[in-house]
């Protein structure tokens, strides 16, 4: 509409819904300053395109795949290696205080999940409270991990510390890669105690027990590129969404912590996505349940409606401990 304006062209009413045009005619400088923007904004996207592929091909170079559903700054710069970098974590207390617990989260969760926990045992034991590859603030530490790496990243984590074998507690998807660990270096394990652990009996009661969650989760445990394309963007949307997720969540169910409602969408959909593939395809728990060869508890909630008690009970071995909640 500008350019018409300037050839001549009368004004019309209809010019106006276009952006900067009432603007352009007040503005100092008129076209210069507009050229002058548009040469700056140029310079700014041509800066980060280039800082985009540099953060890409060093990924390429470490062997890893690229960066997918990052926001903000993070996407200019290349992830964290997992296999050289620590899991960002939480250390609370020390050695001194009792035997050494790392309290794992599960799905759609991060180490926020363990802090009532951890405040019922600071001073009782030294805890290591780790956001899982792809979770929380591990969430630049790569995209796609299967139970392996998880395992291995945990490992990674408690060798750094030091000390002798731990007591590993784990929630959920958390308890596949508590066993994993204890399946592949039960040296560094003491005690497995294992809360709701996401064990099914085959990958059809998984993909029914999680899809009846949601329309959404159904389609993700389907494998359907519907849910590929819907996660990757609110992954894409995170940190709008995150503003958003404690008051939703305090509407929704007032008992849910701000910080464990926050942290909720702090993932990677394909690190989420290679967390659900092991569940269906790999998953640990079922034969370790049957016959652990370490000490393990398992703490069954009655009301868990995607893991049920009854489907749980029905995998457990006579020598785990079983508490009902």
């Amino acid at each position: 509409p500008d350019l018409l304006f300037r050839g001549g062209v009368p004004h019309h009413r209809w010019m106006d819904v276009f952006l900067g045009h009432v603007t352009v005619h007040y503005m100092p400088g008129g076209d210069g300053t507009w050229l002058a923007v548009a040469l700056v904004c140029l310079g700014l996207w041509v800066a980060a395109l280039t800082a985009w592929l540099r953060a890409r091909r060093a990924e390429a170079a470490a062997g890893m795949p690229p960066g997918i559903g990052l926001t903000g700054m993070a996407v200019l710069r290349p992830q964290g290696d997992p296999r050289r970098a620590s899991l960002i974590h939480e250390e609370i207390g020390s050695s001194s205080d009792g035997p050494t617990t790392v309290l794992l989260h599960g799905l759609g969760a991060s180490s926020a999940f363990w802090h009532p926990v951890a405040a019922q045992l600071n001073g009782k034991a030294h805890l290591l409270v780790p956001d899982l590859l792809g979770f929380g603030a591990s969430i630049r530490l790569g995209t796609h991990f299967h139970l392996d790496d998880q395992a291995a990243a945990v490992v990674r984590l408690r060798e750094r510390h030091g000390g002798g074998p731990v007591v590993l507690a784990a929630h959920s998807y958390g308890a596949a890669v508590a066993v994993a660990v204890a399946r592949d270096r039960p040296d560094l394990v003491q005690r497995l105690v294992l809360i709701n652990p996401a064990a099914y009996a085959d990958a059809a009661q998984a993909r029914a027990r999680i899809g009846s969650k949601s329309w959404l989760a159904k389609r993700a445990m389907s494998g359907s590129p519907v849910a590929d394309v819907a996660c990757g963007t609110m992954c894409l949307l995170r940190k709008p969404i995150t503003s958003l997720a404690p008051r939703m969540a305090a509407r929704v169910s007032p008992d849910i912590p701000d910080d464990v409602a926050r942290d909720a969408v702090r993932y990677v959909w394909p690190a989420y996505r290679d967390a659900l593939t092991s569940l269906l395809e790999d998953n640990p728990l079922p034969a370790w349940l049957a016959a652990p060869s370490l000490p393990t508890t398992v703490v069954i909630a009655e009301g868990d409606q995607t893991v049920l008690a009854s489907d749980l009970e029905a995998l457990l071995g006579p020598d785990v401990d079983r508490i009902h909640l």
